[in-house]
């Protein structure tokens, strides 16, 4: 069995490297990024088992070769590295002692998360069972046997081996194998230990070391499993090799027609042979058991090489009752084989919570893993046809307790593990989120960027790549744009989505315009070009009209321009300014010939007399700028309250001069304003501008212009002139 299974690592080595994450494959690429690992002890290493520790973390252990071989275990962290707290790089190794060699074979986790090892030790006298037991530190536990090792034979020069090992409830430790005669036509005898908790053997169970003859002619036994049921009896599985003729022996005429059989041998808590039939099981069940699994609800499942007449090799599984007999509802017989195709060698056995039968092995140089469901049958939600072929080694297999599969094996002389996803061939695509409708506002004639979170979740894969077109942060034309995403998880299954992303101009453009001033050329006014600037955000060329528009007459005194802008979007604004054209000296002395030829008589004359004195006295050279503008100075404010004093002459009594006077009135009390409205303009922009002057002066005038012409308006800007004098001038005489 072990040259058969180094040639089977030996062509292992040499398609390991091959196919790895393919679409629909069980690969769990997050175990050391591609789902396999070696580990090399520097020699030729053989693996013996695997185990899973309940935090996941894997142990396998095995063979250092070499001269003298010794006991090799190995423990990996979840993400498949080495782990550094086992004997500070992730492996330990210890022989047998001076001039002999070890091998391990099996492994079991104690509660307590120490570490069991069985094989044997062999030396000038034959093998023992040999056992090691490892603290959670990777050093050897020295309660165990004072030194952590102990080595117990069958007795005389035999050869006795334990290749399986299982920690009974009460925390005894059972090691099964074969105990063998020197010579091959001696054969083997099934061999079982039980240990107490501190290595000592147990006396309890048949004196601590049973070993028992199964018959059928010189027979030769071998044992590769073993387990405990419920109520405390010992299984043990593996293979009886003898003649269906109790009368032939391995050196007659009738050597052809032995056959290997699956053997089920079973014990009471005591170490007592239970019944002949569970004892030796032959019913055509032609073929080998290689290993052995006690399900939740006692029933035994053995699987190994199902052999017929022609001696082709395919997978074997059997599962028995409790008590030893077939199972009818597995597979409605108790048996299933299954042809994978050419040699077909089965080495473990694992069941997973779900109540899947997974079973591993090789077909060549190709590993294999099969799963079964609890009927017997293929199970067609492992990887879509109940198996998965691939080039791995494969010869033992434990399940985490999530439920992934692990197999190890010997790849190249080197401990090789692979670890793969529960259901084999993961067939369930990721689940995407991702937003709905985005809506966004255009920020420039390209569009405007837009960020999104698009996420997926995976039944395996943690962290599935998520790839959108256009790609969050991407600038997104206006209109409506389709946004196209495709999640992908680690074994290549793939989902996909949409969702529109709407981008908008909502915002009108911008129209840049001030009040502008410029000083009249005639007594009609002046032409003014003037210059109005539009912005918007997306649309470079916005249409503007503005009216009256640029390069016409504009009358001396306040003219208010009124624009309209509009975007390609049909988004549209409005502002107005004023051009105002000063002239005020002009006006005033056409204003004053007005008042002059009054027609008024008596009373009224000498009124209208005054009003004229006072309009003469404001519009005094000394009084004015030589921009037609009043002086900033005292001067400047005499001049408005002189206008003021006309225009009360003016306003009566008697009666007669009011109403001739009408006209003149109101056109003084709108040059008053004039003034004080161009005066806040030219200060409100003037550097130092004081922000508590400006907003009394325009209260006052906001209180003129809700009572135009009237005398209140009048005061008001007279005040407004008042309040701004002290402001830092704008104009100079």
């Amino acid at each position: 069995m072990k040259m058969l299974l180094a040639a089977l690592a030996a062509l292992a080595a040499l398609a390991f490297a091959g196919s790895a994450g393919a679409v629909g494959s069980p690969w769990d690429t997050s175990f050391d990024g591609d789902g396999r690992v070696t580990t090399d002890f520097g020699s030729n290493e053989v693996l013996g088992d695997v185990v899973v520790q309940p935090d996941g973390k894997v142990v396998v252990v095995g063979t250092r070769g070499g001269t003298f071989g010794a006991f090799a275990v190995a423990r990996y962290n979840t993400d498949g590295s080495l782990d550094s707290s086992f004997d500070g790089d992730g492996k330990a190794e210890n022989g047998g002692g001076f001039g002999t060699g070890s091998e391990a074979f099996a492994v079991a986790l104690q509660p307590d998360g120490k570490i069991v090892v069985a094989g044997n030790v062999c030396g000038g006298q034959g093998c023992d069972f040999q056992l090691q037991r490892y603290n959670t530190n990777g050093s050897l536990d020295t309660s165990f046997n004072g030194n952590g090792t102990v080595g117990v034979g069958v007795g005389g020069a035999r050869n006795d081996t334990a290749h399986a090992v299982a920690i009974q409830p009460d925390g005894k430790i059972l090691a099964a194998g074969d105990s063998c005669a020197p010579t091959f036509l001696g054969g083997c005898l099934v061999a079982v230990m039980r240990f107490e908790a501190n290595g000592s053997i147990d006396a309890g169970f048949g004196g601590g070391v049973v070993a028992t003859d199964l018959g059928g002619g010189s027979p030769s036994s071998s044992i590769r499993g073993v387990g405990v049921q419920s109520d405390g009896t010992v299984v043990l599985a593996g293979t009886h090799l003898a003649s269906d003729d109790p009368g032939c022996s391995f050196g007659s005429t009738c050597f052809s027609i032995i056959k290997p059989k699956i053997a089920l041998v079973r014990y009471s808590s005591s170490g007592t042979l239970l019944g002949t039939t569970f004892a030796r099981y032959t019913d055509g069940l032609s073929g080998r058991g290689d290993a052995l699994a006690i399900q939740s609800d006692g029933r035994v499942v053995v699987t190994g090489v199902s052999t017929d007449d022609s001696f082709e090799r395919d997978f074997g599984v059997a599962r028995f009752t409790s008590a030893g007999a077939l199972d009818p509802t597995f597979s409605s017989d108790g048996r299933q084989t299954t042809d994978l195709g050419g040699i077909d060698l089965a080495n473990d056995v694992g069941v997973q919570s779900s109540g899947g039968i997974v079973v591993i092995g090789t077909t060549g140089a190709s590993g294999q893993i099969v799963r079964y469901t609890s009927f017997g049958a293929l199970d067609p939600a492992f990887n879509g046809d109940g198996r998965f072929t691939d080039s791995f080694a494969a010869e033992a297999v434990a399940i985490a307790p999530d439920g992934k599969i692990v197999v190890a094996g010997t790849l190249a002389g080197d401990f090789a593990v692979s670890r793969f996803v529960a259901d084999g061939g993961d067939g369930t695509a990721p689940v995407l989120s991702l937003p709905g409708a985005l809506l966004a506002e255009a920020t420039s004639p390209a569009g405007a960027v837009v960020a999104y979170t698009a996420t997926a979740t995976d039944n395996e894969d943690p962290a599935p790549d998520v790839v959108c077109t256009p790609a969050s942060g991407s600038t997104f034309g206006l209109g409506v744009t389709t946004v196209s995403c495709t999640a992908t998880d680690d074994v290549g299954n793939q989902s996909s989505g949409s969702f529109s992303v709407h981008v908008v101009d909502t915002i009108a453009p911008k129209i840049l315009a001030g009040t502008i001033r410029v000083n009249a050329d005639s007594p009609a006014g002046t032409v003014v070009n003037y210059l109005v600037a539009v912005h918007d955000a997306v649309d470079p060329s916005p249409s503007l009209d503005c009216q009256p528009p640029s390069g016409g007459t504009f009358p001396i005194g306040v003219t208010v321009v009124t624009c309209v802008a509009e975007d390609a979007s049909g988004n549209s604004s409005e502002r107005s300014f004023r051009i105002i054209v000063i002239g005020f000296r002009d006006q005033v002395s056409d204003l004053n010939d007005a008042i002059a030829n009054l027609p008024l008589t008596g009373q009224a004359d000498v009124r209208r007399d005054s009003a004229l004195q006072f309009c003469q006295n404001a519009f005094a050279p000394a009084n004015w700028a030589s921009n037609s503008m009043p002086r900033t100075n005292d001067a400047g404010r005499f001049a408005l309250t002189e206008i003021r004093q006309c225009v009360l002459y003016l306003m009566g009594p008697p009666t007669e001069v009011a109403t001739a006077s009408a006209s003149i009135r109101l056109a003084l009390i709108n040059l008053v304003c004039t003034v004080a409205h161009a005066r806040y303009d030219e200060v409100k922009v003037a550097s130092g501008a004081n922000a508590s002057r400006l907003v009394q002066a325009k209260t006052s005038l906001d209180q003129a212009d809700a009572a135009p012409g009237t005398n209140g308006a009048l005061f008001d800007c007279v005040n407004a002139w008042s309040i701004l004098r002290n402001e830092p001038p704008q104009y100079t005489s």
